[in-house]
Parts: structure tokens; C-alpha cells; sequence
């Protein structure tokens, strides 16, 4: 009677653990930190701020198809007007405050470099030309 000799399986390892540390990477490169604030702080209760003493986010300045610029509250604004108006907002909020150009897709680009003068003279560093997604 003839013997069958045992077969010794041999199972890779390797394969198996190149894909372990393949997902341990995966996992440690798609793990996002939670951003949030500190919830353990307890802030000091504050009674006699205004809500006017809080620096906006943005300062929009919209630019329309005719050349007229636009102030945050709608209010047309000659280029004077807006020199004085960025100069006001630089000095209460600071050279950090962000500014968003909103022009029309129509605009001239001699209207728009207006407003984007006026932004320099003040000193503006932080200026955003808005567009619509497609």
C-alpha cells in the first residue's frame, strides 16, 4: 500500500500583514482631530459688551454690472465714500480682516480694479474675489 506523504500547507504571512499595517495607515491618515473648542474652559461671564464690538467674519463690497460699488449694507458708496469706509473698518478691526469682492459676471475689469485699488490704499491684506461654482 502506498503511503501519501503529508503535505505540509505553508500559509504567507506576509501578504497578511502588509495589508494590516495598509489599513492602520488608512486609518491613521483618513482620522480626522476634533477641531471644536475646549469644552473644559468656563469662560468669564461678560455684561457690558456691545455686539457692534465684535469684529466681522468678512466685509463684503459688491461691484454691479454698471460700475457701482456696494457696501456690507447695500448702500452705494462713491469711491471716496468707500476709502473712508475701509479706512473706519481697518481701524476698528484690524489688517486681519478678510474682505469679499463680489463683482457682477458683467463688470468691466476697471470697476473692479476700483474697488480693488481702494482695498490696497487702505491697507487691506486679506481680499477674496468671490465667484459662483458652475
Amino acid at each position: 500500500m502506498i503511503k501519501s506523504k503529508q503535505l505540509k500547507v505553508k500559509v504567507p504571512i506576509s501578504p497578511m500583514i502588509d495589508i494590516i499595517f495598509l489599513m492602520i495607515f488608512f486609518f491613521v491618515v483618513s482620522f480626522t482631530m476634533d477641531q471644536g473648542l475646549n469644552e473644559t474652559i468656563d469662560l468669564v461671564k461678560v455684561n457690558n459688551i456691545k455686539p457692534q464690538d465684535l469684529p466681522p467674519n468678512k466685509v463684503f463690497i459688491s461691484v454691479n454690472e454698471t460700475g457701482d460699488i456696494l457696501l456690507d449694507n447695500g448702500s452705494l458708496a462713491s469711491e471716496q465714500r468707500l476709502k473712508n469706509y475701509l479706512t473706519n473698518v481697518l481701524a476698528t478691526w484690524g489688517k486681519s480682516t478678510k474682505f469679499v469682492i463680489r463683482a457682477d459676471k458683467d463688470v468691466l475689469h476697471r470697476d473692479l480694479n476700483t474697488a480693488l485699488q481702494r482695498l490696497k490704499e487702505s491697507g487691506a491684506k486679506n481680499i477674496v474675489i468671490s465667484g459662483e461654482k458652475n
